[in-house]
């Protein structure tokens, strides 16, 4: 009996975290009212993008202090999220992360220099110019069409993040 009890509470588990992350497919995702709906490059990558939204990628790493100031200040704002949720597939991006990177149908290496190292995306979405936090918005075919730093508060987050839409 307590075996059943282990398997069903083990299948309930993993049906909820497969469901959080948009089911096993990776190409589809709920998009909350309440957060920013955050993607990971792999559910980024996997998109058909029929609704021809631009790409906004957070670049951030676990040691840097104003990404999180930025996650928690700014990105909680309402008007922010539900601006970015409406206009933009949002993925975040660990500059310094180890593991192989494919966007856009490349793959990115991490290599040794700096601080922890770096993933080769990051240097080049920032061509070469790694400062955290740093944001890239990419058109609906993820070609550049702006990039910007550092920590901002709402309002001039809101300002910017609008001006690159067409």
């Amino acid at each position: 009996m307590k075996l059943y009890i282990y398997a069903f509470l083990t299948m309930l588990v993993f049906c909820n975290i497969s469901c959080k992350e948009g089911g096993s497919s990776g190409s589809e995702y709920e998009i909350k009212s309440s957060e920013i709906t955050w993607l990971n490059l792999e559910q980024a990558e996997g998109l058909g993008n029929g609704e021809k939204k631009m790409y906004f990628l957070d670049l951030y790493t676990s040691w840097c202090g104003w990404c999180k100031v930025m996650d928690r200040e700014t990105f909680t704002n309402a008007e922010i999220i539900k601006y970015m949720n409406e206009h933009f597939h949002n993925v975040k991006f660990d500059a310094e992360q180890k593991e192989q990177a494919t966007f856009d149908g490349k793959q990115y290496d991490w290599m040794a220099g700096g601080r922890n190292g770096v993933n080769q995306l990051a240097v080049e979405l920032l061509q070469g110019d790694l400062s955290y936090p740093s944001y890239v918005v990419l058109d609906e075919n993820k070609k550049l069409v702006k990039t910007f730093k550092g920590f901002m508060e709402a309002e001039s987050f809101l300002q910017v993040i609008k001006s690159v839409v067409p």
